[in-house]
Formats: structure tokens, C-alpha cells, sequence
């Protein structure tokens, strides 16, 4: 098939393919289903993000402590 396919319909021909429609009841299932799943990726996405927040802010403090001189780099 065509890269350009969609350049190479007119309007009409793109509008008289037929593409499946479940019933409502579905589509609102499928609706819900996603909406559950997003919400379970968001929840995810910011644990992760409050994660990388406290080891940015403990990298700081650690660079802190040693710049300070309140800990020593160890000699190897």
C-alpha cells in the first residue's frame, strides 16, 4: 500500500470506507477501560517524577555536605 494513499482518495472515496462501530454500550466500556488505565499510567508517572525529586534534592545535599567540608572525600 501507498506511503500516500490518503493524498491519493478524494474526500468522497475517504468518507465511503466503512469502519467499524460497536454499539454504545461498548464504546462506553472501552471508554471507562481506558480512562481506568491512564489513570493508573499517571499515577505511575508521578510516583516516578516524586522519585527523581528526592534524589535530586539528596544529590544536592550530599554535594552540599562535602563542598562544606561537613564530610570528607575518602583517600583511596
Amino acid at each position: 500500500m501507498a506511503k500516500n494513499l490518503r493524498h491519493s482518495l478524494t474526500e468522497d472515496q475517504l468518507g465511503a470506507i466503512k469502519a467499524p462501530k460497536p454499539p454504545y454500550d461498548e464504546q462506553v466500556e472501552i471508554a471507562n477501560y481506558l480512562d481506568a488505565k491512564c489513570e493508573e499510567i499517571n499515577a505511575i508517572i508521578g510516583e516516578k517524577a516524586l522519585q527523581l525529586e528526592t534524589l535530586e534534592e539528596y544529590k544536592k545535599s550530599f554535594i552540599f555536605e562535602y563542598v562544606t567540608g561537613k564530610k570528607e572525600v575518602p583517600s583511596t
